[in-house]
């Protein structure tokens, strides 16, 4: 059983962020899944798509995300991804500071935004990441 009381700080600043395909369900997960930090200044696509992080709610800690947007499933002359880990989003949702739709990159498609939606990914940005570090420290004791 989840403790909302505890929460109700994370869930105010959250509700302020929902920007992106949020619904509140994804904060009841956060305290069901295991969440993992990602410190790369680059790589979210790599990330995003690493199958190591399946079913795991993933936190990048670089403040701005999305600023190169998202390539298109380019392959390379032995049929393998060019620019992901795998044909797929692994992870169940995305935690950012703060996340840019315009982006600027030669081979971007779409924004990072428009292709989470296209996976039914949840991500949340605008969020104090000491905040939530704070409620994982709740939920673990």
């Amino acid at each position: 059983m989840i403790n909302i009381v505890a929460y109700s700080t994370l869930l105010h600043i959250c509700c302020r962020a929902l920007k992106w395909c949020v619904c509140m369900c994804v904060f009841m997960i956060v305290c069901l899944l295991v969440a993992v930090f990602q410190t790369g200044m680059v790589g979210y696509l790599e990330s995003l798509t690493d199958p190591s992080y399946h079913s795991q709610i993933l936190i990048l800690t670089y403040p701005l995300i999305g600023n190169y947007g998202v390539p298109g499933n380019d392959r390379d002359e032995f049929g393998l991804l060019k620019w992901f880990e795998s044909e797929k989003i692994h992870v169940a949702a995305l935690i950012v500071s703060e996340c840019t739709e315009e982006y600027s990159h030669w081979s971007a498609c779409k924004s990072l935004h428009e292709w989470l939606v296209e996976n039914n990914v949840p991500g949340i940005y605008g969020m104090d990441k000491d905040i939530f570090i704070k409620v994982l420290k709740i939920r673990n004791k």
